[in-house]
């Protein structure tokens, strides 16, 4: 039976190569498509001999790793912020700061690594972003 169900898996995912490679798409997206193809000709093994609770459990796991994955994904994104506003304040004179005093640069520094430090650099990172490099981009 376990051979049966790979043979027709393996058929449905050549059936569904050759109507991609009919659809005319090419390189990259090509490459994108094959895994998710493989993917969706893989759910009904996976399915195969489940309960409804089972197949309902698996969907919320599912959805579960993909909104793991976008939060991953923006949490790495504000980092990399978080990187490049720590290096724009280190790089910036003291008077490049909107409403520059005599420790605007000094404020600011301590602001981004004390924040880091209790957990809320994010927060720093897009005020940073929009109070400081937003209002008046470094000279180049």
């Amino acid at each position: 039976m376990i051979n049966r169900n790979i043979t027709g898996i393996i058929q449905s995912v050549n059936l569904k190569c050759r109507i991609l490679k009919s659809l005319d798409i090419k390189g990259a997206n090509m490459k994108r498509l094959l895994p998710l193809t493989l993917l969706v000709s893989l759910m009904p093994l996976a399915l195969s001999g489940c309960t409804t609770e089972d197949a309902i459990g698996a969907g919320i796991g599912a959805f579960m790793f993909v909104c793991w994955g976008v939060l991953a994904l923006v949490g790495l994104l504000l980092f990399i912020l978080w990187i490049i506003t720590l290096v724009d304040c280190v790089k910036r004179d003291n008077s490049e700061f909107p409403g520059a005093g005599e420790n605007t640069k000094t404020i600011w520094l301590v602001i981004l690594i004390v924040t880091f430090f209790v957990n809320f650099w994010w927060v720093a990172a897009v005020v940073y972003y929009f109070a400081v490099m937003k209002k008046m981009p470094r000279k180049k």
